[in-house]
């Protein structure tokens, strides 16, 4: 028993005297090949695992081989504590891509091959380190690289590097497109490719160009006889145009309405033009586009000059004509005669209900009832509604005539005069135009009398 007891004991001390010399002996080891660590497949590709097998406490390690295990990645770590190292064989696995930076704390690693691997391409950031300064020789062949603008920086960087990159103009080719299969990867056309600096700068400003034609042409739709009024009002500034005073009007009034039409044409021609001009007493002429107007003249100098040597601007509306551009650049500068000289010479004639939500017209209804004029629906009341025009009319103008001169919005009123003013004056005044306009009875008998 005593003797047994004492040969366990001796193997024992053996086996740990072994163990130690071996521990010993690991930090001597210069080459290690794959057999001492586990390789695996997972969802993420093939594995290469050497926990635990003691690389760590390898600082002499000088050549580490890994070809042939179907590895698809390599961690940047694996260099990391080996700082021995001098030729590190990746080949002939299914590497696609590298870690940068890939050869994290290799500072002695001299060679370094990945040749027969599943690289299309590479960054020259992976071998242009600080830590990758004793690199003198690389392994690139037998790689399906991908010829295209995206591989230049890297092909740009073989063609000036001085590392050693054995057949690099024979095997070291490129596997797309296939009107290039085979062709060496530095004899590969570049210059098709464009630069990222211009490239960049075409981009920016095409982009800066799309943007500003849409704000631009948001703005010339939204606002375009805003634009257009005040260009052309820029333009007669420039040229030296002054206003012409009130007191130039060569017409007794300016009728604007839709030429396009035939059938407003031919009623302003023959009934408009004939009550304003022939019938009652007649101050001045009417100032008509198709009878006035000078052929080869610009629309807009024609509009202008007849707004401002006209007393009053007639709005002839229609549908068509409010939708219409002249319509608002009448209406336009008719307001800028009115900011000018502080004179309304608008005068609005509805030959159709149109405008009717219209708040400009609501206000000049409240304001100035006696400028917005409705063409009656009905035939038997066109003689009252021209007897009223030819009322206000003839009334007005008189006033012009004898003041010889406009009234201004900023002339205050005589106070004297409005508190002497005769209230009963003013009742009997209305009574008798009212009492002026013929009733619906008077009507009737007119037209009995005209048919018999």
């Amino acid at each position: 028993m005593e003797a047994r007891k004492y040969w366990l004991m001796l193997i024992c001390w053996v086996m740990i005297a072994f163990w130690i010399s071996l521990a010993a002996c690991e930090p001597d080891i210069k080459s290690l090949m794959t057999h001492r660590c586990d390789i695996w497949n997972n969802t993420d590709g093939t594995v290469f695992d050497c926990h635990g097998r003691k690389l760590r406490i390898m600082p002499k390690l000088e050549e580490l081989i890994l070809s042939y295990n179907r590895l698809t990645q390599v961690s940047q770590n694996i260099t990391q504590n080996i700082p021995s190292l001098r030729y590190l064989d990746l080949s002939h696995n299914r590497i696609s891509q590298l870690a940068i930076p890939l050869l994290k704390g290799a500072v002695n690693l001299q060679m370094l091959d990945l040749s027969s691997n599943k690289l299309s391409t590479l960054d020259e950031s992976t071998f242009s380190s600080e830590e990758t300064s004793n690199l003198s020789t690389l392994w690139l062949h037998k790689n399906p690289y991908y010829c295209t603008c995206d591989i230049l920086n890297f092909t740009l960087w073989l063609s000036k590097t001085n590392l050693k990159i054995p057949y690099l103009y024979s095997l070291v080719t490129c596997s797309t497109p296939y009107a290039i299969k085979g062709r060496p990867l530095l004899a590969f056309d570049f210059s098709e490719c464009p630069d990222k600096k211009i490239a960049f700068l075409a981009y920016f400003f095409c982009t800066v160009l799309i943007l500003g034609l849409t704000f631009v042409t948001t703005l010339m739709h939204m606002f375009y006889w805003d634009f257009s009024y005040v260009f052309y009002y820029m333009k007669a500034k420039f040229k030296g145009y002054k206003h012409l005073s009130s007191g130039d009007n060569v017409y007794d009034a300016f009728v604007t309405y839709d030429t396009k039409d035939p059938q407003v044409s031919e009623w302003v021609l023959n009934h408009l033009r004939v009550q304003l001009e022939e019938e009652g007493d007649r101050f001045l002429p009417v100032c008509l586009e198709e009878r006035d107007w000078l052929p080869g003249c610009p629309i807009l100098d024609s509009l202008t000059q007849s707004i401002r040597q006209s007393r009053k601007t007639i709005f002839v509306l229609t549908q068509s004509y409010v939708n219409s551009g002249s319509f608002k650049m009448a209406i336009y500068l008719a307001h800028q005669r009115l900011l000018d000289e502080s004179e309304d010479v608008i005068v609005l004639l509805l030959l159709e209900p149109v405008l009717q939500n219209s708040h400009f017209l609501r206000l000049r209804r409240r304001l100035c009832s006696h400028s917005v004029l409705e063409w009656p629906q009905s035939p038997a009341a066109e003689p009252w509604f021209w007897q009223c025009r030819l009322d206000f009319h003839t009334h007005l103008f008189s006033l012009l005539s004898a003041a010889k001169s406009t009234t201004k919005m900023s002339d205050k009123p005589n106070l004297e005069e409005v508190t002497s003013f005769d209230k009963t004056k003013l009742k009997k005044t209305e009574t008798k135009e009212k009492n002026s306009l013929p009733s619906k009875e008077t009507i009737e008998q007119e037209k009995k009398a005209g048919s018999s």
